[in-house]
């Protein structure tokens, strides 16, 4: 009984000490609004808004007239929670307005605009359609549809054909239908008939920006032979499509297929050690952070600025603060925030978008752990950031295996040694091609020639990625892998919680 008590005790002196400190209320509300989300997205069901809308105002009401600090609080966690899980269900089709679902397996005539990226395919373009219609009527909705290879269209044109509407189904080892809706696709539709296309008449800024990313791909082809400029596109924008199937193979089977991809991954950890490469210059810490935070503000606009290459920036920024600002409380709060925000924008993300999971574990790891590895990888050189760079791997490799466990099932018993061998360049091929693209510009001959230090780098993670891949026991299907994921989870989790109560003197003498 007297335990007990101890214990109720000890609990109120936290809620105590939450209530008492804005920056952890402001985190615990921020961790409900997400926790309202989680319940949403298990349930998985349409709500009805109304009774949703009424107690969500009649909490934020009270919370603004609750004399009592520890009252508010219940209140706005309650406020929060809600909110959560009113936005998620909010994803749903509304009931009442005709949408694509309804024309599942049927034949007919569908009109639409293409919104953001062309997705360029070896035999096929991949475009989303929005603003729907058919004959009769509008359809809520997107619509995936892959065309021909050739006309080649752009973001704002205008298409109308003839095609069989397919409801997306999962895939083994992939909810390829969640994935699609968490973009908001509905539907899918494969080489339709009557094909018109119609090119955009109006200025479109995305256009514009896509136009130029396009330019910059096709400048690194000319520098680049392949399979490195494939390679190099990939890893500065994203996406495999032009890497040769054996080779996506074999970055899978290794546990690397996460450095082609528009993430924060990737971005997060060049853009952290160009910050360190500019606090280490002339420049110094403060001015430091603006410089780089513009060189990624500029990236984002240069990649074509869609969805996830934004997602990415926003999360390489918050690496940057991270190390620009230390381990601080606001740093936590500004995490937590960040995920509110793009929760709000979009709470599909959280379980049905392996990029955003991907992105976040990384971030948390450059922002928490980078620092603290560092210390213990004393024992490698700093000469070109060497050891910056394998800290910020290795911290963001840590946080990011309970995703890839829950999301792919299967575990590459070598991932931590081939993404330890590999990752520490990839800072450097990034910057590398950046920099002939740049030149190629004035000149593909000059390009070609500034472009060998990328095509050296490229080759050796190649051939890595490729005799790692060879190797009979690389990857294999774990048993129950979710159940390891939320295991190793939970024991990351915990030992965050133990390191943020350990002294950074003791974390030096390591």
């Amino acid at each position: 009984m007297k335990e007990w008590e101890h214990q109720a005790n000890g609990f109120r002196e936290y809620v105590k000490r939450i209530v008492a400190s804005p920056s952890r209320s402001f985190f615990v509300v921020c961790l409900s609004f997400i926790g309202g989300v989680v319940l949403a997205a298990f349930l998985n069901r349409p709500i009805f808004e109304i009774p949703f809308w009424i107690f969500a105002n009649l909490f934020l009401f009270a919370a603004l007239i609750f004399p009592s600090r520890t009252g508010k609080m219940i209140l706005w966690i309650l406020f929060a929670f809600l909110i959560g899980w009113l936005r998620f269900g909010q994803t749903f089709p509304p009931s009442g307005i005709p949408n694509l679902l309804e024309l599942s397996g049927r034949q007919t005539v569908i009109k639409g605009k293409i919104q953001g990226e062309v997705v360029v395919r070896t035999n096929n373009q991949e475009v989303t359609l929005v603003n729907i219609q058919t004959p009769d009527e509008p359809l809520f909705g997107k619509l995936l549809v892959r065309i021909p290879r050739y006309p080649t269209v752009w973001t704002g044109d205008t298409l109308a054909f003839r095609c069989r509407i397919q409801v997306p189904e999962s895939k083994p080892g992939f909810r390829y239908d969640r994935f699609l809706n968490s973009r908001g696709i509905l539907a899918t539709c494969s080489y339709p008939q009557e094909l018109d296309i119609r090119p955009a008449k109006n200025f479109s800024f995305s256009r514009f920006l896509l136009q130029g990313k396009q330019t910059m791909l096709d400048t690194l082809a000319l520098v680049l032979p392949e399979p490195h400029a494939g390679f190099v596109s990939g890893l500065l924008f994203g996406g495999s499509q032009t890497l040769s199937e054996d080779l996506r193979g074999d970055f899978s089977r290794v546990g690397v297929s996460h450095v082609t991809a528009a993430s924060g991954y990737n971005v997060a950890i060049f853009s952290q050690l160009l910050l360190l490469w500019l606090m280490r210059s002339s420049l110094g810490r403060k001015r430091a952070l603006p410089v780089a935070a513009g060189f990624v503000v500029i990236y984002v606009f240069l990649a074509g600025a869609t969805a996830a290459v934004v997602r990415a920036g926003i999360m390489a920024l918050l690496a940057m603060l991270g190390t620009g600002w230390g381990r601080t409380p606001s740093m936590r709060n500004i995490l937590a925030l960040t995920a509110v925000v793009m929760l709000l924008l979009n709470p599909r993300l959280l379980f049905d978008d392996v990029g955003f999971q991907l992105s976040f574990a990384a971030t948390i790891g450059l922002v928490l752990l980078a620092s603290r590895f560092e210390s213990l990888f004393r024992f490698v050189p700093e000469t070109f950031g060497v050891r910056t760079s394998l800290a910020a791997t290795f911290a963001a490799t840590t946080l990011s295996t309970p995703v890839l466990l829950w999301n792919f099932g299967t575990f590459s018993f070598i991932a931590p040694i081939v993404n330890l061998l590999i990752l520490p360049w990839i800072p450097y091929l990034m910057l590398f091609g950046s920099f002939a693209i740049g030149v190629g510009f004035l000149s593909s001959s000059l390009g070609s020639i500034v472009a060998l230090p990328a095509i050296g780098l490229s080759s050796i993670v190649l051939h890595v990625v490729h005799w790692f891949g060879l190797l009979p026991f690389a990857s294999s299907q774990i048993p129950f892998a979710q159940v390891f994921a939320i295991t190793s989870a939970g024991g990351i989790t915990f030992f965050l919680v133990w390191l943020s109560h350990r002294p950074r003197a003791q974390d030096i003498d390591v």
